[in-house]
């Protein structure tokens, strides 16, 4: 009889917990606009899914704001990228998502002093920050700052030792300043770590 009454007694609620389940799978009123956008920056349509974001970077809305900034990146729009993650910066100067993203446009327009300081910003707040440093060496490259590019790769490859990418960019520098023995030496590493880089594959069988 206990086991009828209990059994009887769970029943009304079979019904409450699925509509709970079903109401927590759906994207809530708040994350539409996100959800929607995403959907069409995966179509290729980032026009609008950046338009979708419009008011909400107006009221105030940082991600909307970053979201923005990496659509108009991502249709040549630099002017634009720089300008919406300058005003993510105003409203909060402690975003390092927002003076990373800056650093895209800057670079795109060549504007690599600008780019490093962004840089340089980030790493003010997070040392070690991987996207800061890799966006800066490839500042360093870009205007030819090859001894410091050198040093920045040399001190980077021993915080990241199983990175490909800081290799490379140690790898270049050493050829540039004519120590190609070390630069072979290097690409050989960044083989043990990616073997099928194009870049190394084609060093190693160039370099004498």
């Amino acid at each position: 009889m206990n086991a009828k009454r209990r059994r009887a007694r769970s029943l009304p609620l079979a019904p409450i917990l699925v509509s709970l389940i079903l109401a927590a799978a759906q994207p809530s009123h708040a994350a539409e606009p996100f959800a929607l956008s995403y959907g069409l920056e995966a179509q290729g349509d980032y026009a609008a899914a950046a338009k979708l974001l419009e008011p909400l970077a107006k009221a105030g809305d940082d991600f909307a704001g970053l979201r923005i900034g990496w659509l108009a990146y991502l249709q040549g729009q630099h002017d634009q990228s720089e300008r919406a993650y300058a005003v993510v910066i105003d409203r909060n100067p402690r975003a390092i998502e927002a003076r990373l993203g800056r650093m895209l446009p800057l670079m795109a327009k060549k504007r690599w002093d600008d780019a490093i300081s962004e840089g340089q910003a980030v790493l003010g707040q997070s040392q070690w920050n991987y996207t800061a440093h890799l966006r800066l060496l490839a500042c360093e490259q870009a205007i030819g700052e090859w001894v410091l590019l050198d040093r920045h790769a040399t001190q980077l490859a021993e915080a990241f030792p199983s990175d490909p990418d800081v290799l490379i960019y140690r790898a270049r520098a050493r050829e540039r300043a004519g120590d190609k023995t070390a630069a072979k030496e290097i690409y050989a590493q960044v083989l043990e770590r990616a073997p099928e880089n194009p870049e190394a594959i084609a060093q190693l069988q160039k370099l004498p």
